[in-house]
């Protein structure tokens, strides 16, 4: 059975995300430990948190090091809200702590305020058209990323939405909580994005 790690950083949606996996048939673990990192067919950073606090623990537990030796090597990798951030070089939410780089992009607060609530993506969208309706909660963003393969941005907000390079995922809003279009959005790109980089 393939399997998925989830990183525990203290974010409070790991319960929700692993049930979500479940429906495509992983075998779900939460972990911080460096091997089973390394070893997992996706790996994923999880969303809801602060990010200081959240890369605090990432860096404690080695499981910053796990994810960026990972990352090099291809394993794919899917961060969702705060885990996207994550993936980023540095957060206007604690500037002086570094993210993880794994991305040339930068995480800023939203200048309309937190974002709660369904959003549609850009009309150019490359997530599945049929629902592309997202359930976005963060006050704070993704920005930049001009080397990015593919990127749909929120279309309210103009943050970034949806993005992919290499064998990273990032999305701002939560799959695991956006019913329909959350399944198609796994269905039809992060299935065959873990298959196709294995």
């Amino acid at each position: 059975m393939k399997s998925a790690v989830i990183i525990d950083y203290g974010a409070g949606n790991i319960g929700s995300i692993s049930n979500f996996l479940r429906n495509f048939d992983f075998w779900v673990e939460v972990s911080n430990d460096q091997k089973k990192i390394a070893d997992s067919d996706l790996l994923v950073l999880p969303g809801v948190g602060s990010f200081g606090p959240a890369k605090s623990k990432l860096d404690t537990s080695g499981a910053s090091d796990a994810i960026i030796k990972r990352v090099d090597i291809g394993g794919p990798t899917l961060g969702i809200c705060l885990g996207f951030q994550l993936m980023t070089r540095f957060s206007e939410e604690a500037e002086d702590v570094e993210g993880l780089g794994l991305i040339d992009a930068t995480t800023k607060r939203l200048t309309g305020g937190p974002v709660i609530g369904w959003q549609y993506t850009t009309t150019n969208s490359i997530l599945p058209e049929q629902s592309n309706a997202y359930y976005f909660n963060h006050a704070y963003g993704v920005f930049g990323s001009p080397e990015l393969e593919e990127v749909s941005f929120s279309n309210e907000s103009l943050n970034i939405a949806y993005a992919r390079t290499g064998n990273l995922i990032g999305t701002q809003f939560h799959p695991e909580k956006s019913q329909q279009a959350g399944f198609d959005f796994f269905s039809d790109i992060v299935n065959p994005f873990w298959k196709e980089i294995s």
